[in-house]
This record gives C-alpha cells, structure tokens and sequence, in this order.
C-alpha cells in the first residue's frame, strides 16, 4: 500500500509562506476590531452614563460625576444596582462566595465590562456583509435594551417588562439609543483607519 510523502522542504515553505499573510491579516483584523470594540464600548458607556447623570441632576441629585458613577454608598448587594446583581449571580453560579463589601467593585466592574462586551459585539456585527458600523452599534444597542428586560426578570433583578410604566422604559431605551449612537459613531470613525 503506497503512503503519502510529505511534500518536499521547498514546497513545504512555499505553503507556509504562502499561508503567512492570510494568518497575520485574520489576526490583525481580531485585534483591531477587539480595540476598536473596547473603545466604542468604553465612549459608549461614558455618553450613557452622562445621560443617566443628568437626569439624576435634573431630579434633584447633588453627587459629584465620580461619586455617582462608582457608587461607594452601596452597601450590600440586596441594595445594589443590577449590574452589582448580574456579578453575585455569577459568582453564586460559580461557587464563589462574595461579601457584601464587595459590592460596589462588583457594580463597577460588571457595569464597565457590560458595556465594553457589548461594544465589541457591535464591531463583531459590523464584519457581517452590509451592516455599516453605526448600524451595528445601534442593533447591539437595542440587543442590549431587549436582554436587559427577557434575561434579568428570569434571574429576579428586573420585573416583567410590562410591570414598568412607558416613561420608565423609554428613558432606559433612549440611554441604551445613545450608547448605540456612540459605540456605531466612534466604530466607524476607527475603522476608517484601518
């Protein structure tokens, strides 16, 4: 029975060379669009969160941007916002057990990560055949808002989407729109650079 040879060392190297500058343009297409997904992210949620401050402002709150964006007031997660919820729930899912005093590292780091994984999901959406960026931020954008209100009433953080007043969720819409915008805007602005 005759068994295949490999192919000569020269050819061996034309075939890796060859190969070369599709792995390196698929690797430099990854990391950018991870970087670029980051940033948009990261802008993203500062133009949301300002929405949110401004509102809370305009209602009458006197916190300082810093003071209210990384809540040091929290003081157990039964008191906590949802993304401090979101990080107990995984935790509790992992068998890990996370102290009261962590609550608010835990707010900011799952309210950050929320919004930099859900810039990158935007970039990710953008590699798909005619879906411009700003497209694509806002589609994630409204991805995001739907998520929120079908995954976390499962987990008890969230009520029902009906038991909300349409004042409520248009302003949370309205903010998740402007992340959108951010993310779609600066993904576009980045990507023209590549």
């Amino acid at each position: 029975q005759a068994h295949s040879r490999p192919p000569p060392a020269e050819q061996q190297q034309k075939i890796v060379t060859k190969m070369s500058p599709n792995r390196h343009r698929i690797h430099r297409l990854v990391t950018s669009g991870l970087s670029r997904g980051v940033i948009a992210g990261a802008l993203g949620t500062i133009a949301m969160d300002a929405l949110w401050y401004r509102r809370y402002r305009n209602e009458g709150g006197n916190a300082s941007p810093l003071n209210w964006e990384f809540h040091p007031q929290i003081n157990s997660f039964d008191d906590a916002p949802a993304p401090a919820k979101v990080a107990k729930h995984i935790a509790v899912s992992l068998h890990v057990e996370l102290p009261d005093s962590s609550a608010t590292a835990s707010n900011n780091v799952m309210h950050w990560a929320t919004g930099l994984s859900w810039g990158i999901a935007a970039t990710l959406l953008h590699t798909m055949p005619r879906i411009r960026a700003f497209d694509a931020g806002l589609l994630a954008s409204i991805a995001a808002f739907a998520t929120s209100y079908t995954v976390l009433p499962r987990l008890h953080i969230y009520n029902k989407i009906t038991d909300y007043d349409t004042t409520t969720l248009v302003k949370d819409l309205s903010a998740h729109l402007l992340f959108g915008a951010t993310v779609g805007l600066v993904s576009s602005i980045t990507s023209q650079r590549d």
